[in-house]
């Protein structure tokens, strides 16, 4: 959660954005289309680039009849080894206003790219299978840039 606040050295900004509501539901909507849209791209890319280190396996079959000769699965609390690609295609962003964000598999519905089965357990993992968390990877790669993202929203619309 980014909390701005006149006790953190930018009481000129606070008192802009309570008297500017519209402009300060600009500012939260550019910030949360920003941090969306950097949350995808950092679990896309730590899905495809991601250093798997899992067991390889010889002659795999894909979904489309293909075979694969070799497959490097991940290990546990890294990033999914995505073979099919439908997971990472699922992933997704939508916002609600300005007061809610949601991020995940399957969120933003899309018909070509409904979300798997198998994302949730991938995720918490089971009783068998330790969790690969590519959602959680993202989300603390995209915190780091969120007052990044702010400063951006708020310049935008020339509040600072």
């Amino acid at each position: 959660m980014l909390i701005v606040n006149p006790a953190a050295g930018n009481a000129k900004t606070h008192k802009q954005l309570q008297h500017n509501r519209t402009g300060a539901r600009q500012v939260l909507r550019h910030f949360m289309f920003w941090q969306g849209q950097r949350m995808k791209d950092a679990a896309e890319s730590a899905v495809e680039k991601g250093p798997h280190r899992g067991r390889v396996y010889r002659n795999v079959r894909l979904p489309n009849k293909k075979i694969k000769r070799r497959h490097k699965a991940s290990a546990p609390f890294q990033s999914h080894a995505d073979l099919s690609k439908r997971l990472k295609k699922s992933i997704g962003w939508k916002t609600t206003g300005t007061h809610k964000m949601a991020f995940g598999y399957g969120v933003a519905p899309d018909k070509k790219n409904p979300m798997p089965k198998h994302g949730p357990y991938l995720e918490e993992g089971t009783t068998k299978m330790d969790p690969r968390p590519t959602l959680q990877i993202a989300i603390r790669k995209a915190h780091s840039a969120a007052n990044a993202d702010f400063d951006r929203a708020l310049r935008k619309e020339k509040f600072v």
